[in-house]
């Protein structure tokens, strides 16, 4: 893109214009060089692969978390089981034998 404004910059100097005049009018018809670039990468094909590349980071991390928030609630579930030892009770109460 560099050299593409060194061309026209060029061409104006050519038709007359001073430097500084014949670089600016040069940028100003380009437009703006984000955007030119941001085009640019649209038409090479790699703006997908790097779309579809976020999507699968995104979704992993979005799995990962499904996954630890549904441990950490069946492990909360299941530390409220009571641990402690059965009695021998008879049915019908106790009897004094």
């Amino acid at each position: 893109m560099q050299f593409h404004l060194e061309m026209k910059a060029k061409e104006n100097i050519a038709e007359g214009k001073s430097v500084e005049e014949a670089r600016y009018a040069a940028r100003r018809q380009f437009g703006s060089q984000t955007l030119l670039l941001e085009a640019s990468r649209d038409m090479w094909g790699f703006r997908s692969l790097e779309s579809l590349a976020q999507d699968m980071r995104y979704g992993l991390r979005i799995f990962i978390c499904v996954v630890f928030s549904f441990l950490s609630s069946f492990r909360s579930e299941t530390s409220h089981v009571n641990h402690q030892k059965p009695t021998n009770r008879v049915a019908g109460g106790d009897r004094d034998r």
